[in-house]
């Protein structure tokens, strides 16, 4: 049962993942808004994303995003590196009258790209360090069950390097398992690939880039999802915030809209997302921070996201003990 259930709750979790960081691509305009159906609270405590926003029409959200990237610049020069710093967490909760759940997920890190002078010329190559936590915890009839995973990955620029601590108490045996492991680059991306290749993702849509449909896309949102759109624009660049004005609007708009959470009643508990450009009109950091929970018959989901992104133009520090890892076709 615990397989089972860890396995239909990690899909579930891969693919609230997935359709929360395609949203960080502000693609066309505002393609991230169509794939999360989120909002932005009033005020932040980070300066990066605090403001004096001001809620904008249809019309002036087009006109001002025209001129906008799609992304987190990663393009470097021989004297800069380019990169973002990451940071994700992740939770899907269930309460039922026989079993509870909890899977939390946290991301952080960076990552940058840089240029590399050699024999052959410059070559471009990728540093990281990202550490990922996963807790998962299950009791079904008072037995309890638990997964906690550590994985930490480094890039140095021709290598790809794990660090892997996984602790797991599953049919009341406790079990251990620690693994430090290394591959090249290219046997990375090519597994790597070959996943995503199995990965369907089929949400995806585009926001409308005609202006006339663009304006109709915006103004549904707004008079049928319950949105407010605002923005804080000045000489130091332009600031987006997505708000809800009414969240009955948009707890039935998710109801109806969203195959997964068909036949369960909707809550919003907490709902926020930012884009912050520079005066170029690059992107330098989004923001996502949602709470929802579903009520039904079943039970009771709540899952929780936030995700924040920031360019990062600074080095990466690697751990000194790289070499001690094994190779992977060891395994």
């Amino acid at each position: 049962m615990f397989f089972e259930y860890n396995k239909y709750t990690n899909l579930r979790i891969r693919r609230t993942i997935m359709k929360k960081l395609l949203t960080t691509v502000f693609a066309g305009a505002l393609a991230l808004i169509m794939l999360t159906f989120t909002a932005c609270a009033p005020t932040s405590s980070d300066p990066t994303y605090s403001g004096n926003y001001q809620e904008v029409d249809a019309q002036t959200l087009y006109s001002s995003t025209r001129n906008v990237t799609d992304d987190i610049n990663n393009v470097p020069t021989v004297d800069q590196k380019a990169g973002m710093s990451i940071t994700y967490a992740g939770e899907v909760t269930t309460q039922t009258n026989t079993y509870s759940s909890t899977e939390k997920i946290a991301v952080s890190g960076k990552v940058i790209s840089f240029i590399e002078t050699t024999e052959a010329g410059q070559i471009r190559k990728t540093r990281a360090a990202i550490s990922i936590v996963s807790n998962g915890e299950n009791v079904i009839d008072g037995k309890k069950s638990y997964i906690n995973t550590t994985q930490t990955f480094y890039i140095d620029g021709d290598k790809f390097y794990i660090h892997l601590l996984q602790n797991s108490k599953l049919d009341d045996k406790p079990q251990t398992i620690e693994i430090k492991y290394q591959a090249s680059a290219e046997d990375f991306y090519s597994t790597f690939n070959g996943l995503m290749d199995n990965v369907d993702i089929d949400t995806t849509e585009n926001v409308p880039t005609v202006e006339s449909e663009f304006i109709d896309y915006i103004n549904n949102l707004v008079t049928n999802a319950g949105y407010k759109f605002s923005m804080d624009s000045n000489d130091n660049g332009l600031k987006i915030k997505v708000d809800l004005a009414n969240k009955e609007k948009f707890e039935n708009y998710t109801e109806e809209n969203d195959d997964d959470y068909a036949g369960f009643d909707t809550s919003v508990q907490k709902m926020e997302m930012y884009f912050v450009f520079d005066n170029e009109g690059n992107l330098t950091a989004t923001k996502l921070d949602t709470a929802i929970k579903h009520n039904s018959a079943f039970g009771i989901i709540t899952l929780k996201n936030f995700v924040d992104c920031k360019a990062y133009t600074g080095n990466i520090v690697l751990p000194s003990d790289l070499d001690d890892y094994v190779d992977l076709s060891q395994f």
